[in-house]
């Protein structure tokens, strides 16, 4: 936790090992993980998967992890440089091209302004996609308050 995210993030350290190291995985079968997309080409075939691809505007994704992550002040994020996500303009091609590479792979996507949006409608599609949870003890996690990095276009 910290004043980005006052409850924690729901990111598991192990996940960044998967390029080199893969043992922990059947300790985990069942359960959801957070993966890099950069990774996801290191997933082995053995496993069924189902993904939960949740698209966000990658100018956003950017700016928010250097103010999380640099700790940077408002006034730099004001003028941050925008056309540097251009260079990731195929990224969602990219992470469907690797999630279509696992043979035994569901995905269920989601947007995520759609997704604070319409939470109860998103959620129940997440519960019919992953067959687990209850809707109604889900909608608090969402949390609008926790989107602090929105884009002046947007």
């Amino acid at each position: 936790a910290d004043k980005f995210n006052p409850n924690g993030y729901f990111e598991a350290d192990i996940a960044r090992t998967l390029s080199f190291n893969r043992n922990w995985l059947s300790s985990v079968v069942g359960k959801a993980i957070k993966i890099p997309c950069d990774l996801i080409e290191y997933l082995p075939e053995n496993y069924n998967y189902k993904f939960i691809y949740i698209k966000r505007d990658f100018n956003e994704v950017l700016k928010s992890s250097m103010k999380t992550k640099a700790g940077l002040n408002d006034n730099f994020l004001n003028s941050f440089p925008t056309k540097l996500a251009e260079t990731y303009s195929d990224y969602d091609q990219i992470v469907n091209d690797l999630i279509s590479l696992r043979p035994m792979a569901e995905v269920l996507k989601l947007d995520y302004n759609e997704l604070l949006n319409e939470k109860m409608v998103n959620i129940n599609r997440l519960v019919s996609f992953t067959g687990k949870g209850n809707a109604g003890h889900l909608e608090p996690v969402i949390d609008e308050n926790l989107y602090q990095t929105r884009l002046v276009n947007n």
